[in-house]
């Protein structure tokens, strides 16, 4: 939802592209950001940036511009890039937890810590899962749109306006990949077949994954 002086700003910029209707859409953002800048009603610039992709999508969507959504392959790539580095982030975590827990258990005067190991990897567990749904949910839902692998492929996560997702969103997201992962993948194979690339965690959360 626009206020008034972005709405003023995107009827503005309407008119000047279908009076150019050859200008492209790095031009379009262009004479966005300008029209922004020079209204001088936000001072931030990562305000000025909330503003301009909101102003454009709603541009796209009224020129009938579609999004560049990124395929199959270029996501498996992405994930593959961010599976490795929530393993090895992971592994980090779970290395200091086991060894910070073993000095607290010797300090403590325990004589057999071989009865906590279970506890230990339970626990080492749940801090994994804790942390890779931070990594994808902060990152999705932030100025980047995206986790380290999608930033490397050039791709970003919106909403179905081509808009950054909230946390909250950006957390449903993430553990709605659980039932693409119970229904042997299939979950992940249908964002080759769908019309707009989604897999099922896309479509639960209402989300697509587009080229920057």
């Amino acid at each position: 939802m626009l206020n008034k002086t972005e709405e003023k700003i995107f009827n503005q910029v309407i008119t000047w592209v279908k009076g150019n209707p050859s200008k492209t859409i790095p031009e379009i953002i262009d004479k966005t950001t300008e029209r922004i800048k020079k209204s001088d009603y936000l001072k931030e610039d990562w305000q000025i940036h909330y503003a301009e992709e909101r102003i454009v999508n709603l541009i796209k969507k009224e020129l009938g511009i579609d999004f560049e959504y990124a395929g199959f392959w270029k996501r498996f790539v992405a994930f593959i890039i961010d599976t490795i580095i929530t393993a090895v982030g992971g592994f980090i975590i779970g290395y200091i937890f086991g060894f910070v827990l073993g000095i607290v258990l010797v300090v403590g005067g325990a004589e057999d810590i071989s009865a906590f190991r279970d506890m230990g990897g339970v626990l080492g567990g749940i801090i994994g899962v804790i942390a890779a749904w931070l990594y994808f949910a902060i990152m999705e839902s932030s100025s980047t749109q995206g986790t380290l692998g999608k930033m490397a492929l050039g791709i970003k996560v919106t909403d179905m306006d081509g808009n950054r997702v909230s946390f909250g969103r950006a957390t449903g997201r993430h553990f709605a990949k659980i039932l693409s992962f119970l229904i042997l993948y299939i979950g992940f194979i249908m964002i080759a077949f769908t019309e707009k690339r989604q897999g099922l965690h896309d479509m639960i959360a209402e989300t697509i994954v587009v080229k920057k």
